[in-house]
């Protein structure tokens, strides 16, 4: 949001879009929904659970 926000105004500045480097998310806000990634049989280590902004296990 935010680092998409800042390049759009550089390139509604004059920026040449190819001009621009590669831009890489600094941070990462994930959300799992374990009760689905059990039905689908797929694990997460518990650091990603712990790591995870939300976590639904309904």
């Amino acid at each position: 949001g935010v680092q998409c926000g800042e390049m759009a105004l550089k390139i509604m500045q004059g920026a040449k879009v190819n001009s621009l480097p590669a831009c890489y998310p600094r941070n990462l806000l994930y959300t799992l929904n374990l009760r689905t990634a059990r039905y689908m049989k797929i694990q997460f280590r518990e650091e990603y659970i712990h790591n995870a902004y939300q976590v639904f296990d309904e």
